[in-house]
């Protein structure tokens, strides 16, 4: 008898015990009033946060119909800016003096990037690459550019994309006589809501040979 009774003491006991550390337990998971507090202000911080850039998207986009902004304009006007800086950077000048009078210009409606790339494509590739700054160069380029521009589709109107095809021909240097045809891809961003260049970049890849 006194060894049933002797476990039943420890087995109250030791369920007492079991008991009292799940209190003790659920306690320990429930947070405090100040951390439930923080938790609820990063919610409130981070729905704003979501709301306010969902907002700036819509306000970019040209489908905003609270915006008098007229995109197919822009996009027009835009293209005739990279049109004459790429025809005006690749054959439209006559030397490093010429050049120097428009790079203002050039850079403008291309950007400095392209206009200094631009700049060293008129002459000949393995002396202009390696020319000591303020050293002019001859010019090689005729003056028959071709420049096909497209906009990527825009969902942001301060910063858009454009695409153009160049196609510019290469003389031997004495006279108009075209040596070889190239073609190369420019890409820029634009905000066309100020008519503005951001940045551009040419990248070339091909070379014809004319007969």
């Amino acid at each position: 008898m006194n060894s049933e009774s002797n476990n039943l003491k420890v087995t109250r006991i030791t369920l007492i015990v079991i008991a009292i550390l799940g209190v003790i337990l659920v306690f320990l998971k429930v947070p405090k009033t100040n951390e439930l507090n923080g938790v609820k202000s990063q919610i409130t911080a981070t729905n704003t946060e979501i709301q306010d850039a969902k907002a700036s998207a819509k306000s970019a986009s040209p489908l905003n119909n609270n915006s008098n902004f007229n995109l197919v304009e822009a996009e027009g006007n835009v293209q005739d800016k990279v049109n004459k800086g790429i025809k005006m950077g690749l054959g439209g000048l006559k030397n490093t003096k010429d050049y120097n009078a428009h790079k203002e210009e050039i850079a403008s409606l291309v950007g400095q990037n392209l206009a200094n790339k631009m700049y060293k494509m008129n002459g000949y590739p393995n002396y202009v690459y390696d020319l000591p700054k303020g050293k002019s160069f001859k010019f090689i380029l005729s003056k028959n550019t071709i420049v096909y521009t497209a906009f990527e589709k825009v969902t942001n109107i301060h910063n858009a994309k454009v695409l153009a095809i160049v196609k510019y021909q290469v003389t031997d240097g004495n006279s108009s006589k075209v040596q070889y045809d190239r073609l190369c891809l420019a890409e820029l961003r634009y905000d066309l809501t100020n008519q503005k260049v951001i940045d551009g970049q040419l990248t070339q890849f091909y070379q014809g040979i004319n007969q």
